[in-house]
């Protein structure tokens, strides 16, 4: 009278299987909702190009970063510069005053009139103790 119907029945390995695969694809593909934060960015200021005889600058992180390195850079008019010992100095650059800062300072000697500046820049990262 009635046939009998045959079942499909998958073992249970081959249906973990497809599951796991099945989750496998949707991580694969699914992305994140929140925007990249960048590892590392860096922050970038100069001075005024003028004749000042003394220049120093601090760049901070934005809040929640903090310094991982720093430098410091000057710059002058190369058509200017004929005596090479009354170019401007690089004093010193470090972090200061905190682990959020980098501080550069430099002068230009006494007799030299020339017009220059300074850069300094900064490289932060996430404060992870800010989280």
């Amino acid at each position: 009278m009635f046939a009998k119907r045959k079942r499909l029945i998958l073992p249970i390995n081959s249906m973990l299987l497809v599951l796991l695969l099945t989750v496998l694809i949707l991580i694969a593909t699914t992305r994140p909702t929140h925007a990249k934060t960048p590892l590392f960015f860096t922050v970038r200021e100069r001075t005024e190009d003028n004749r000042d005889d003394f220049k120093d600058l601090t760049v901070s992180c934005p809040r929640g970063t903090k310094a991982i390195s720093g430098g410091a850079g000057i710059f002058y008019n190369a058509e200017d510069a004929e005596n090479l010992q009354r170019l401007p100095n690089l004093i010193s650059n470090f972090m200061y005053p905190n682990d959020a800062s980098w501080f550069a300072e430099a002068i230009q000697p006494e007799d030299t009139q020339e017009s220059w500046s300074l850069e300094v820049h900064v490289t932060c990262v996430a404060d992870s103790t800010s989280f």
